[in-house]
């Protein structure tokens, strides 16, 4: 029999959670270490550190791998689920499950459908026509306001799909049992309580899936033994083509969603240091004018109530204001614009522009309101203004499916409410162009502003104005009334908080676009998450596995998909149960394999740890360590499952075998007189790269092999 290769020995930094199972990456050589301290550690064979990362004020749970491998899913005890770009490490999206509340996560997996569905009719090739690929590409966001910004590689199909595959399945399971399918990592279709675990302790030991999608199947611990339930995602077949078809575009226009409000908030982060700074001059000013007044009044008390307080009155009314702190406010424009029209200067106004403001001041005025108008141009054109019109395509995608009659009325996509929607959406794309209109209009404005400023001080000083920029009155006075004090662009922007007000602006046809587009994805999730079903719990092994695995596999002799399952144990055996994956009652047929007659040194362990793993429907992949005393051995093993499966004379049998030399493909013993004794065990069964890692006993050092 042959030996491994090894492919790599290295040591880590820190001592890695064993009990999380480190994973491999399905499609590079990458393998993925969770550490004690919760943070992620990916790794080449070669030792190299590609990134790492830590989730902060949380635990990860569990780990898994998208089936392509471009996304990793990390599953934390606050019921978040965290996404990774595998390439950066960066975060993708977070999914928050409502069962957060319900336990800790204890299973996460990611499957794929690679299996074209029937019956599609001869209109296919209409919804195969992406007209989104002719738009504008969204830009990666900069904000960094929000826990995660939503990346456009997902917006812009680069990563919203599994490679290769039709429909894919992020399945998270907690401590209670309670399941969570999330479609394409984005579109959660809820949860689902297998109603024979309702209200009882339960555990979600591993989970696997048909390749069509169509069944899961769970591994679940019961205070009464350990069961094996199959889920029926009944939606699948029944659907059929339509469902990737609408569940996708439910996926993307929540990334949509998601994007157009992260894109909000960075123009709302924009302006702010800008119309922080003017307030703050602003009030200067204001406080200057209330002294100076209040000087003149103690001088001349019979001036009090007289036709200053006319004026002020009379622009209350015409101007709306209702409270002595704006009154302020246009005393304070009042001042300026006698300023602008007369060239009297008061007092007051003097003392603000040199000694508050000053050349330094009116640069950085300028140098902020720049920023502030420039950035507001960037994010409405290259940001806001493209997911709008992607908005609107997917949409009016979406329309077209309510109208394809053959089963999208079962999926509840209501005409009405969406192109509801698409009305909203084209009102919020009629206004972003009139914002950047205003931007352009109010940053001009501001612009002749500051020159004006820049003169005035300029004329107080004594210092030259031959090179100063001639601007016209009235464009200073637009911009004093409509952008200085009443911005008519933040206004517009605002999400006016008192309920009572109604307004136009972005936010709050924004706020209506989500509520109907929300409504839309409500009624798609509800018809789904209603064909979900489960048959009876079948009792498989007692209490006492210390690890256990399922997979769906081809079987090259009967020529069908079957499930394996292996229920591990801390003595040197492994249970082998065989079900044909059609079979509606689940009949299983168990196998328990042996290994003291081929290793009879095993008996006299005083301590055993079995960890193995399923290589398709070809290799068992079995390490076994074990104590004799304090010294310390293991063995690393590959079984023929070919050779094992002969012993299944039926799916009704319960069968045991030795382990021969027959069964061994190949074998590798360790002792303590070696530096590293294997204890956890991880297996990449990619058809293109077979490749393992071992990890000793001290949770540092790894190897890799080929298997």
């Amino acid at each position: 029999m042959e030996d491994y290769v090894v492919l790599a020995q290295n040591k880590l930094d820190y001592p890695i959670d064993a009990d999380k199972i480190f994973s491999w990456c399905p499609t590079m050589d990458l393998i993925t270490f969770v550490t004690t301290d919760s943070s992620i550690w990916v790794y080449r064979l070669d030792g190299q550190k590609v990134w790492s990362i830590s989730v902060e004020g949380t635990e990860i749970e569990r780990v898994t791998w998208r089936p392509d491998g471009k996304i990793m899913a990390a599953a934390c005890v606050d019921g978040v689920v965290r996404l990774f770009d595998s390439n950066t490490g960066g975060l993708v999206s977070v999914l928050k499950t409502e069962d957060a509340a319900k336990g800790n996560p204890e299973n996460i997996n990611w499957f794929s459908r690679n299996l074209n569905f029937q019956g599609l009719n001869k209109y296919e090739s209409l919804f195969k026509i992406d007209i989104s690929k002719s738009l504008t590409k969204l830009s990666p966001l900069s904000s960094k306001s929000t826990q995660v910004a939503f990346t456009a590689k997902i917006v812009n199909n680069e990563m919203i799909r599994c490679d290769n595959s039709i429909l894919d399945f992020l399945v998270v399971c907690s401590e209670t049992a309670v399941i969570s399918t999330t479609l394409y990592g984005v579109f959660n279709i809820g949860e689902y309580v297998i109603p024979q675990l309702a209200n009882t302790y339960s555990l979600v030991l591993a989970s696997g899936s048909s390749k069509s999608l169509e069944s899961q199947f769970f591994l679940i611990e019961k205070e009464d033994g350990i069961f094996l339930s199959r889920v029926n995602s009944m939606y699948v077949s029944y659907f059929g083509p339509i469902l990737p078809e609408v569940t996708l575009n439910c996926s993307k226009l929540i990334g949509l969603l998601s994007y157009f409000q992260e894109a909000l908030e960075l123009l709302m982060q924009q302006a702010k240091p800008f119309t922080d700074y003017t307030t703050r001059i602003l009030s200067l000013l204001e406080s200057e004018i209330k002294e100076k007044n209040t000087e003149t009044t103690a001088k001349n008390p019979a001036n009090t109530g007289t036709v200053n307080d006319i004026s002020v009155s009379s622009k209350e009314n015409n101007r709306g204001v209702a409270n002595s702190e704006e009154n302020g406010i246009l005393n304070t424009l009042d001042d300026l614009c006698d300023l602008l029209l007369t060239g009297i200067i008061s007092d007051a106004t003097k003392i603000w522009i040199t000694d508050y403001i000053g050349d330094r001041g009116l640069k950085r005025w300028s140098k902020l309101g720049k920023s502030c108008y420039d950035n507001f141009k960037k994010v409405l054109f290259y940001d806001l203004i493209p997911a709008s019109e992607q908005l609107l395509v997917l949409l009016t995608n979406i329309s077209g499916l309510a109208d394809w009659k053959t089963k999208t009325a079962d999926l509840s996509l209501d005409p009405e409410n969406i192109n509801n929607s698409i009305e909203i959406g084209k009102s919020i794309l009629k206004e972003l162009y009139h914002l950047l209109f205003l931007v352009n209009e109010e940053g001009n404005g501001f612009d002749s502003f500051i020159d004006w400023l820049t003169f005035i001080l300029n004329d107080i000083t004594g210092n030259s104005n031959d090179d100063m920029v001639q601007s016209k009155t009235s464009d200073i006075i637009d911009y004093m009334t409509n952008g200085l004090l009443y911005s008519k662009l933040l206004k517009r922007l605002n999400n006016l908080k008192d309920s009572d007000t109604t307004s136009n602006n972005v936010f709050s046809m924004f706020k209506d676009l989500r509520k109907s587009c929300d409504n839309t994805l409500t009624s798609v999730r509800q018809s789904i998450s209603e064909k979900v079903s489960s048959d009876d719990l079948v009792h498989i092994s007692e209490l006492g596995a210390s690890g256990c695995r399922i997979q769906i596999v081809d079987n090259s002799i009967r020529n069908n998909e079957e499930g394996l399952i292996l229920i591990l144990k801390d003595k040197p055996e492994i249970d082998i149960f065989n079900f044909g994956i059609l079979d509606p009652g689940n009949t299983l047929s168990k196998l328990t394999v042996t290994f003291t007659a081929k290793f009879p040194e095993l008996s006299k362990a005083n301590k055993v740890k079995v960890e193995a793993e399923i290589i398709q429907d070809k290799e068992i992949i079995v390490l076994i360590f074990y104590n004799i005393g304090d010294a310390k051995y293991a063995l690393l093993l590959s079984l023929d499952i070919t050779r094992l499966s002969a012993n299944f004379a039926n799916h009704e049998s319960s069968q045991s075998v030795s382990v021969n030399d027959s069964h061994i493909l190949k074998l590798k013993g360790y002792d303590s007189s070696s530096d590293f004794v294997p204890r956890y065990l991880s297996i990449n069964s990619n058809d293109k790269r077979r490749i393992g890692c071992v990890v000793d006993d001290s949770k540092t050092k790894y190897l890799i092999f080929e298997i």
